[in-house]
């Protein structure tokens, strides 16, 4: 587990990203970064194998964050689907994924991609 304690960080700013078809914007404001589903399942099945361990695991990620004092929104068409860091409040699908610092928000796209990339292994 990386462990990243008492640093806290405020992001501010958007970044417009294009991997192959998939077009994207990140935005951040203090201390949340939104990603959209859609960039977040390109980078995991295009580069997923040639991350990091740590960043091929979700808990450890949700732990830097909370640790660094960020969130993380995954949105589907504007709106939360996943929250991981200090902002997340873990309930009952966090049982079954394992996870803690994440906030599952179930709907059918999150279940495709949580399925998706459980059988990767990178949750």
């Amino acid at each position: 587990m990386t462990e990243v304690k008492n640093q806290r960080l405020n992001v501010t700013g958007s970044l417009h990203v294009i991997i192959d078809e998939v077009s994207s914007n990140i935005n951040g404001t203090g201390d949340v970064i939104n990603l959209e589903l859609s960039l977040v399942d390109k980078v995991l099945t295009n580069w997923g194998r040639k991350l990091p361990q740590e960043a091929n695991n979700l808990n450890a990620i949700g732990e830097i964050f909370r640790n660094t004092g960020l969130t993380i929104r995954i949105l589907n068409k504007n709106r939360p689907v996943m929250v991981v860091g200090k902002q997340a409040r873990p309930g009952l699908l966090n049982k079954m994924f394992k996870s803690t610092n994440i906030q599952w928000k179930p709907t059918m796209a999150l279940l495709k991609f949580a399925l998706k990339h459980k059988k990767q292994h990178r949750f």
